[in-house]
C-alpha cells in the first residue's frame, strides 16, 4: 500500500484551495463566454458592402415591403431598378443577397460572389 501526503495541513485548507480554484474556473469561463458575445457581436454589426435596404421592422426586415410588391420577383426587380444586380435584403432578421443577373453570375470578375 502507498501512502499519499499532501502538503495540507487540515481539510480546511483544501476546501478553501478547492473554492479559489472554483472560483477561478468560474471567472475565466465567464470572461471567454463575453468575449465570445463581444466577438459575435462585431462581426454581426460589420458594415457589408453589398447595397440594399435598411429593414423597416427588426423582427420582419423587409418583409412587409415584399408582400407590397406582391411576389418576390416583383420585389427583387424593384431592387434591382434602385440598387443593382447584386443586392440583399431582410427576410426576417437574416439578409439574404441576391444576383438578378445572368451576366453578371457568370463574369469572370465575379467569381468570387460564388
Amino acid at each position: 500500500v502507498i501512502y499519499a501526503t499532501t502538503k495540507f495541513s487540515n481539510s480546511t485548507e483544501v476546501r478553501y484551495y478547492g473554492m479559489i480554484l472554483s472560483v477561478v474556473l468560474l471567472a475565466v469561463t465567464v470572461l471567454l463566454k463575453k468575449y465570445r458575445q463581444y466577438q459575435t457581436r462585431k462581426i454581426a454589426n460589420a458594415p457589408l458592402s453589398i447595397p440594399g435596404p435598411q429593414p423597416s421592422d427588426a423582427t420582419t426586415g423587409n418583409l412587409t415591403a415584399l408582400s407590397r410588391c406582391g411576389s418576390l420577383h416583383a420585389y427583387i426587380n424593384t431592387l434591382t431598378r434602385v440598387f443593382g444586380p447584386i443586392g440583399a435584403f431582410y427576410w426576417g432578421t437574416q439578409r439574404v443577397v441576391y444576383i438578378s443577373s445572368l451576366s453578371v453570375l457568370r463574369d469572370e470578375e465575379n467569381q468570387h460572389v460564388l
